[in-house]
Formats: structure tokens, C-alpha cells, sequence
């Protein structure tokens, strides 16, 4: 039997969603105008709108990217774990579009959440089977909303060294989502929503993308809570590194600052190639330094003034509540996989740590093995790794906010490891998703059989919709959660049986606060870019 289907009218025209299981869908919804052409590397224009009523039945158009990188292969774990998205196959540069989960279309103002994908800020979409909005939505009476918007090249090529007309191209993709949350502002209302109480969050990349709104002045006002999930960005991009990887990619595309306007006209199969082969040039992605690689968000006086783990971004939203952490074993499923991982000796940890973060780790992986002595050498590496690029930078994110805002900061761990092909993986990046999605029984490869995965899957989305709908995540699941200080250092660590803890993983804390690296020192001039 075919789905009910509801009207909502917007400022734009009107659109027609499928309702299923006491939620509404609307999908493929444009924010904005198609972004190629003309208006490629150049700020979004608002969408124009249309007459009569129009489907919104189908995802939108992603962003041209590296779509094998961004799909599970189905003869590795990984596409055994996770379901492909049939969205990926249509890609295009038609990318500003939206997607929207409610339980009513009416006039009751629920709590709103934007999330923002992951992939770094090069790949990804809003639209996985992993982030399917439905059962949170229904959970909490909330409408839930993802985006697509300018990624890689599309969203970061800086060309405004070589024509002003280009001047905020370097940050096009945080501009989409400016607007994106703009059209919420404007329209959320029809579907349910309190334009009043928008709460932004996203993982992995999307914990970046919510750090970089909370750098940017274009966004005051548009959001009112904020949730970090494994998503440390502290460092964004110079001017100097962006102009040199336009260098890099014009060279590539054989381009010169007196061709450049046929940059406009390149097809976006040809910009994705020179896209990842001057990714490569660039160095890539930079897991252990506080950036996210070649193609981010560029320090810009007016659209990015400071970077996200500047002090003086911490001010910028002194009133916005802010829910911040990580997984307990970030890197354990990226080097688990390995052939050798089971029988890496110390000596070969050692190499991979210091090729991972740059410099000579031994001293480091010396102190790890003192603390854990039980512990096989391929998880002190990836423990170490994974404190040093992600759970210690979010400590630093963390404290800086709680001292420089004036809004409750709360710090979480997601301890509780996954049973999958005999718990290898422990607490993985991206375990958090299909929790606090309350999407357990659609991601059972990921998280494991048995009633545990709902526990906690419960514990966490509650959380997370209580702090959507007050700015507190206390809620009946766990215990009450206080707010994060210096003098405390308060974290819940969601589990089985969640838990307050004080000052959690408190020496490697100290260790990282002394032990001056890429990864935990911020440079001497980026605070002044």
C-alpha cells in the first residue's frame, strides 16, 4: 500500500512528504539555487521557489566527491557493517537540498535538530541509511533535519587571491549551511518546528562543521544549542595554505589566473579528479594536527575571523549550551582491520605512530604501556593515536569553551564497546551514530545482537533530545550529568550502566597537557591568522 502523503507550505511554494509510522518525510526539499555554472565557487543564492505543489519523495543531488571512498565496498567488513546509500548514485552539482523528519504538521513548536554530516569536509551526505531521522523524530517529538551542501573543491577552493569576484569561495561549503539554517529559521515552522529552538550537531566531520558555525558571525542567532560528536577541529586553514592548494589545482586543471573563468565550465568529474590528485600533493588529510585535511574552512576576517579553538570563538556564542565528546577507542576500527594488527610488536606500533603523527612517539607509546601493561601493542597504538587526535584535542575544546562561554558546557565518553567480530573494534569512531539515532535494529552488523545496543542506544538519544529541548541533557537514563569545569573535569560515560566520572582518563590528560606536540600545541601564529 502506497504511504500517506502531507502537504506543508513553505516561503518557496509547496511540498508533498510521505508519512510513515507516525512520522512525516519530506525529502530532496532545495535551499538553495543549483550551485554549478556561474555560481560555482561563488556564495549560495536562495532558493526561488516553484509553483504548485512539489514531491519532496526523493533524496536531493550530493555533492560531487570521491563517491568509492564514500561508499562501503561490499567485499570488506565495512560494507558488510554498513548499507549503502542509494543516494550516492546521484550526484551532481544541484547539492543544496534538505531533508525533514516530523511527527505533525502543525502548529506545535518542537525542539529542532540539524544534523551535519561527516566526511570530513570533503565527502558525505545527508542522507545515509546511518542518520535516517525516523525513530528519533518519533522518540522525542522532535523534527529532525540533514542537509547536503559544497564539499572538497566545491565547498574550499579558495580563488579569491586571483579575482575578488571569488573572495569567499574558500569557505562556500560553511556558507551553504548558513543558509541551510537561514530556510530553517524561515520555514521550520510549517512542519512542527520551533524556529526558536534549533539545535546543531553532527560526528565526525559534522562535529567540525558545528565547530566552524560556532566561529562564524554569519551564524549568530540562527542556532541556540550545539552538539560536538568526535569532531575536534581546532585548526582551520590559512589564507597561505588555501592560495597554495589553488596553485596546486589550477596547475593541475592547466589553468592560470588569465584562464580562470574556465574553471566555471570544467566538468565536475574532471574538478573531482584534480580534486583528489591535489589532495595527494597537499599532503591529504592531516589526521593528528587539528585540521581536517587539504579542503576545510579558511580563516577569513569576516566569514571565519579565528579558528574554532581560538579563545576568542569561544566568545563568539558565549550563550549557546554545548554538548561535546568522543568514543573511548576512536582509531580502533581503522587499524584493527589490519592484517598484522594482533601480532604488531612494540617496535612496529612505534613506526606507525610516528608516521601517523609526524614525529618520534617512543617516549609516548613507553608511557602508554607503563599504564597498560596487559595491553596488546596494536591497542596502545591506536589508544594513543586516538587520545592524540581526537579525545585530547575535544579535552582542550572543552575546557577552553567552559572558561571563555557563559553557557553550561557538558563532556561525554562513549564507553561501551561493540560485540561485533569479537569486540576488535571496542569503542570505534562512528559508534555513537546508530545510538543516538535509536537506529539499533537497523544497524545490527555495527553494533551487535542482544538487548545491550538499545540500553545504551536509549540512554543516548534521550540525552540528546532532552539537551534539545532545554539545554540540559538530564533525563531518567542516567544519572544527572554536571556541567564541565577545570576544577571538576566532569564526563558521562554512556554505557550499559552510564556514569559520572571525574576527571576521566586523568593521566594521559597530564601527560598530553606536557608533552608539547603538532597535535596539542597550537602553533605560534595560528591564534593570530
Amino acid at each position: 500500500m502506497a504511504p500517506m502523503t502531507t502537504v506543508a507550505e513553505l516561503q518557496s511554494g509547496k511540498v508533498r512528504g510521505a508519512r510513515r509510522a507516525g512520522v512525516t518525510i519530506f525529502k530532496g526539499i532545495p535551499y538553495g539555487e543549483p550551485a554549478g555554472g556561474a555560481q560555482r565557487f561563488r556564495p549560495p543564492r536562495k532558493t526561488q521557489g516553484w509553483s504548485g505543489v512539489r514531491d519532496a519523495l526523493e533524496f536531493g543531488e550530493v555533492c560531487p566527491q570521491d563517491v568509492k571512498a564514500s561508499q562501503p565496498d561490499p567485499s570488506t567488513i565495512f560494507g558488510q557493517m554498513f548499507e549503502a546509500d542509494p543516494s550516492m548514485l546521484h550526484v551532481g552539482e544541484d547539492c543544496l537540498s534538505l531533508n525533514v523528519w516530523t511527527p505533525g504538521v502543525d502548529a506545535e513548536q518542537r525542539p529542532v535538530m540539524v544534523w551535519l554530516h561527516g566526511g570530513g569536509f570533503a565527502r558525505g551526505c545527508g542522507s545515509t541509511p546511518l542518520i535516517d531521522g525516523s525513530r528519533l523524530s518519533a522518540r522525542g517529538n522532535a523534527v529532525i533535519v540533514t542537509l547536503n551542501h559544497r564539499l572538497n573543491v566545491f565547498g574550499h577552493l579558495y580563488l579569491g587571491e586571483f579575482d575578488s569576484e571569488y573572495e569567499h569561495s574558500g569557505n562556500s561549503g560553511m556558507h551553504d549551511i548558513v543558509l541551510a539554517l537561514e530556510w530553517v529559521r524561515d520555514n521550520i515552522a510549517a512542519f512542527g518546528g520551533d524556529p526558536g529552538n534549533v539545535t546543531i550537531f553532527g560526528e565526525s566531520g559534522g562535529g567540525g562543521k558545528v565547530l566552524a558555525m560556532l566561529s562564524m558571525p554569519a551564524a549568530c542567532g540562527l542556532f541556540h544549542r550545539a552538539i560536538v560528536q568526535s569532531g575536534p577541529f581546532v585548526h582551520a586553514n590559512t589564507r597561505e595554505r588555501s592560495a597554495k592548494t589553488a596553485h596546486a589545482l589550477l596547475a593541475e586543471l592547466g589553468l592560470t589566473k588569465a584562464t580562470l573563468s574556465q574553471i566555471e565550465t570544467v566538468p565536475w568529474p574532471r574538478m573531482v579528479e584534480a580534486s583528489l590528485a591535489t589532495e595527494a600533493k597537499m599532503q591529504g588529510v592531516r589526521i593528528l594536527d587539528g585540521s581536517m585535511g587539504c579542503w576545510q574552512p579558511m580563516i577569513d576576517e569576516r566569514d571565519l575571523p579565528h579558528h574554532p579553538g581560538d579563545p576568542r570563538s569561544h566568545a563568539l556564542f558565549p550563550d549557546v549550551p554545548l554538548v561535546i565528546g568522543t568514543t573511548k577507542d576512536e582509531l580502533a576500527m581503522h587499524f584493527s582491520i589490519l592484517p598484522n594488527f594482533a601480532s604488531l610488536s612494540l617496535e612496529e606500533a612505534g613506526q606507525i605512530c610516528a608516521m601517523v603523527s609526524g614525529e618520534p612517539m617512543a617516549d609516548a607509546l613507553a608511557f602508554y604501556r607503563e599504564l597498560r601493561p596487559d595491553e596488546p601493542p596494536g591497542y596502545l597504538m591506536t589508544g594513543l593515536l586516538g587520545d592524540l587526535g581526537a579525545w585530547y584535542p575535544t579535552v582542550q575544546l572543552t575546557e577552553g569553551r567552559s572558561t571563555a562561554a557563559r553557557a553550561p558546557v557538558f563532556h561525554y565518553v562513549l564507553g561501551w564497546e561493540t560485540p561485533v567480530l569479537g569486540g576488535r573494534f571496542r569503542s570505534p569512531h562512528a559508534l555513537d551514530i546508530p545510538l543516538m539515532f535509536d537506529n539499533v535494529e537497523r544497524t545490527r552488523a555495527f553494533v551487535g545482537d542482544g538487548p545491550q545496543p538499545q540500553t545504551v542506544a536509549d540512554a543516548m538519544s534521550e540525552s540528546w533530545l532532552a539537551f534539545a529541548r532545554s539545554g540540559v541533557p538530564d533525563n531518567t537514563l542516567i544519572p544527572s550529568w554536571p556541567t564541565y569545569s577545570t576544577t571538576r573535569r566532569t564526563s558521562m560515560v554512556f554505557d550499559v550502566k552510564s556514569e559520572v566520572v571525574e576527571d576521566y582518563n586523568a593521566p594521559v590528560r597530564k601527560f598530553w597537557s606536557h608533552r608539547k606536540t603538532a597535535a596539542t600545541e597550537r602553533p605560534s601564529a595560528a591564534w593570530a591568522s
